[in-house]
Parts: structure tokens; sequence; C-alpha cells
């Protein structure tokens, strides 16, 4: 699944310095899974300084050297499963979970 990573500036947001990765299946889903463990201070503004994909952000300064001295400050993962008929008709949803995992990181 892809990962996406939200960073962080020096004041005002979650943490100072660093970056949270979102596993997600896309940009949208990983904003949404970022919005539900940090609120939106002003309506529409994430609480970060800039989203980047997995690959534009292993090319940054930031991944090889640190954004203010930190790293990775949390982990987000997004995982959903879908269920589908068992023995009856194939195309029948049976359930779709949606699991949000969050874990808080030492650096």
């Amino acid at each position: 699944m892809p990962k996406f990573y939200f960073t962080y500036g020096t004041e005002g947001q979650p943490f100072f310095g660093g970056w949270t990765e979102v596993e997600a299946p896309d940009g949208h889903a990983a904003c949404a899974a970022f919005r539900a463990c940090h609120p939106d201070k002003t309506e529409g503004l994430l609480s970060c300084s800039s989203v980047y994909d997995e690959e534009h952000f292993k090319q940054t300064e930031m991944y090889k050297c640190s954004n203010f001295g930190y790293y990775c400050q949390e982990t987000i993962t997004l995982r959903r499963e879908v269920v589908y008929g068992l023995g009856g008709d194939p195309d029948r949803l049976l359930r779709e979970t949606i699991t949000l995992q969050r874990e808080l990181l030492n650096n």
C-alpha cells in the first residue's frame, strides 16, 4: 500500500519537525486518516507543512538528513477489508471494515 508523508515546521503543528507516515490506498484516504488524528485548526487546511507521496519525499533533503533534526514522529495505517458472500452470491458484500492504527515513535 502506498505511503504518504506529512511534514512539520517549527510551531503550530502537532509536532516540531519530522513527519508523519501514513499508509493508505490513495492520497485522499491518507489525508482523511491524518485529519482523524490531527483535525484541521483552520477548516480545509491540514495541520502540517506539506504532503508528499513516497517517490517525491525520498528525493527531499528532509528524508536524507532530517527535518529540523527529527525524522518520523508517528505512523498511521489505514486498512480496508472487504468480505464478499460465502457459499451464496459471490458478488454480495457481507462486510466492509476500515481500520485506523496510529503509533507514536520516539525520535
